[in-house]
């Protein structure tokens, strides 16, 4: 049988119906289009005229036509070698996109205050890190406000705030609570107290991290604390954790708060918040 004569114009890829490739290939490996009509369960005809439209739009010859038979062209071998690859790459693409939409796979950005980085929030995420083991996690450590922001630009998938009264346009859920700890300077007046009461925070020097008060905690504090005759004295500091705890204690000028049981460094005044 004559060869077709091969065209001088490229062939445009999205002429080419994908189904005739699929059929193409079973014809190649059955080297015959009535058997390959069998495994297809289709008619010997379509499958015919499905790879004679597939030659055209390409504009070579697949396959030798025979009595017994078909054989392959040069051209056809190139052609269902790269064919089998990029059905592989396809298929490899598509369960890979699965996986990751599952969230088997790919990578998590997580938002977390330092003061939230232990306990609970750090079990969770070694639970989560053992059972996907393909999913890498980011962590990025800011204040809340700045969590929240990131959250609604899609640079973050999820922060851990400790008040999500400014996430309202988001998707928020309650995961733990925790007790609120002062951490007092050594001789201060309220050490012999294992539980402090609101009212005895009241005309105190209270102190707290700017990252971890948002305004509605700081309102609820602020409600908690004041009375009719006496307000606690907030003070808000962009500084770390560990130099709330190390300086402003030594200074002996006043309480920290809030505070975590699980703090790397072990100071001898921690007391509960009731």
């Amino acid at each position: 049988m004559s060869r077709r004569k091969p065209s001088s114009r490229p062939p445009d890829p999205s002429a080419i119906n994908p189904i005739s490739i699929k059929q193409a290939l079973a014809v190649a490996e059955h080297l015959s289009f009535r058997a390959a009509a069998r495994a297809l369960g289709v008619r010997h005809s379509a499958v015919s005229r499905r790879v004679r439209t597939l030659e055209e739009k390409l504009g070579v010859t697949l396959f030798e036509r025979h009595l017994t038979g078909v054989t392959l062209t040069n051209a056809g071998i190139r052609f269902f070698q790269q064919a089998c690859e990029g059905f592989a790459h396809l298929d490899r693409a598509s369960r890979t996109a699965a996986t990751a939409g599952r969230g088997e796979m790919g990578q998590l950005r997580i938002g977390i205050l330092s003061s939230m980085g232990a306990g609970f929030l750090r079990d969770l995420i070694q639970s989560f890190s053992a059972a996907h083991p393909d999913v890498a996690i980011q962590i990025h450590e800011a204040g809340s406000a700045d969590h929240i922001s990131l959250v609604r630009k899609r640079q973050l998938d999820i922060a851990f705030v400790p008040d999500a009264g400014e996430a309202g346009d988001c998707d928020v859920a309650p995961l733990w609570s925790e007790r609120l700890f002062v951490v007092l300077p050594e001789g201060h007046a309220l050490t012999h107290h294992k539980v402090i009461e609101w009212r005895s925070l009241r005309n105190q020097h209270l102190i707290i991290r700017q990252s971890n008060c948002s305004s509605a905690l700081c309102e609820r504090l602020v409600k908690h604390l004041s009375g009719r005759a006496r307000t606690a004295i907030l003070h808000k500091v962009d500084v770390g954790r560990e130099t709330v705890m190390c300086i402003w204690l030594r200074w002996g000028g006043g309480l920290a708060s809030p505070a975590k049981r699980r703090s790397p460094h072990r100071f001898r005044e921690s007391y509960s918040v009731r």
